[in-house]
C-alpha cells in the first residue's frame, strides 16, 4: 500500500490517513474556525497533537473537552476525522453537521462528510460534499483527488481523470494521483498515457513495486519494456535502502 500523509482515500484499497488541520484554503479566515476561549483552544490543539501521534481515542477525548467548554467548527470537524478513522461514520456525519451549522463556509467539514459517505459506499452523497468543499476551497488538491476517487468507484473514468488532473495541477508532486491516472489509462488501453503517468508517479515517490505487479488495472501495460524498467528502478531503490 502506498502511504501518503494526507486526509485522503486511496484508490483500490480504501484506507484513511488523518492529520487534522485547522484550515484548508489560504483564502479562508481560520479565526472563524477555532474557539476564542483559551482553554477550549488548548484542548483543540492537544487533540491535533494526539491525532498526529495516532492516539485516536485520546484525540477524541480532547476534542470533546474543547467542545464542552466552547463548541467550535474546528473541534467538531477534527473529531469527525477521528470518528472516520474508527469506522464510526454516522457519528462523523453528526459532527460535521454541527461544524457546518457553526460555520457553513468552512470547507473541511464538507470534505470529511464526503469521506464518511464514501466509506458508507454512498458515492453520490460523497460527490455532493466534495463539490461543496471544492467550491469553498478550490486550491486544495486533496478535494479533487477524493472527488476522483468517488467517480472511479462509480466507474465514471473520464470524470475521475478530470479530477485527478486538477489535483496534480495544484500539486504536481501528487504521486498517488498519477498512479491512479495510470490505472485508468491502462483500463482504457491508452498505453502511452498510462506509462507516462506511472513514470511520473514513481518519480514523485511511489515505491510499491509489489502493488504494481499485482495491480489488475495495469494489466494492459505490465508487459511493456517501460513498465519492466520501472520495476527494476524500484527494486534497485529498495535494495539501496536495505
Amino acid at each position: 500500500m502506498y502511504k501518503i500523509q494526507r486526509l485522503i482515500i486511496l484508490f483500490w484499497s480504501i484506507v484513511i490517513v488523518t492529520i487534522s488541520t485547522d484550515g484548508c484554503s489560504t483564502k479562508f479566515d481560520n479565526s472563524r474556525v477555532r474557539s476564542l476561549n483559551i482553554e477550549a483552544r488548548q484542548y483543540h490543539d492537544l487533540g491535533i497533537q494526539l491525532s498526529r501521534g495516532n492516539r485516536i481515542d485520546e484525540a477524541i477525548a480532547a476534542y470533546t473537552k474543547s467542545i464542552e467548554i466552547n463548541p467550535s467548527a474546528g473541534a467538531y470537524n477534527n473529531r469527525s476525522a477521528e470518528y472516520i478513522r474508527k469506522g464510526k461514520y454516522d457519528m462523523a456525519i453528526s459532527d460535521v453537521n454541527q461544524a457546518i451549522f457553526l460555520n457553513y463556509k468552512y470547507p473541511m467539514p464538507y470534505f470529511n462528510r464526503g469521506n464518511a459517505y464514501f466509506k458508507k459506499n454512498d458515492f453520490e452523497s460523497a460527490l455532493k460534499n466534495y463539490s461543496r468543499a471544492i467550491h469553498l476551497g478550490p486550491g486544495q488538491a486533496d478535494f479533487y483527488y477524493n472527488e476522483g476517487q468517488a467517480y472511479a468507484r462509480m466507474e465514471r473514468d473520464e470524470k475521475s481523470l478530470e479530477s485527478y488532473a486538477r489535483a496534480v495541477t495544484i500539486d504536481p508532486h501528487y504521486a498517488s494521483a498519477y498512479y491512479n491516472m495510470a490505472c485508468i489509462y491502462s483500463k482504457k488501453n491508452d498505453v502511452t498515457n498510462s506509462l507516462s503517468s506511472l513514470e511520473r508517479a514513481v518519480s514523485e515517490g511511489f515505491s510499491d513495486a509489489a502493488r504494481m505487479k499485482q495491480e489488475a488495472a495495469l494489466r494492459n501495460v505490465s508487459t511493456t519494456p517501460r513498465f519492466r524498467a520501472l520495476l527494476k528502478k524500484l527494486d534497485k531503490k529498495k535494495a539501496t535502502l536495505e
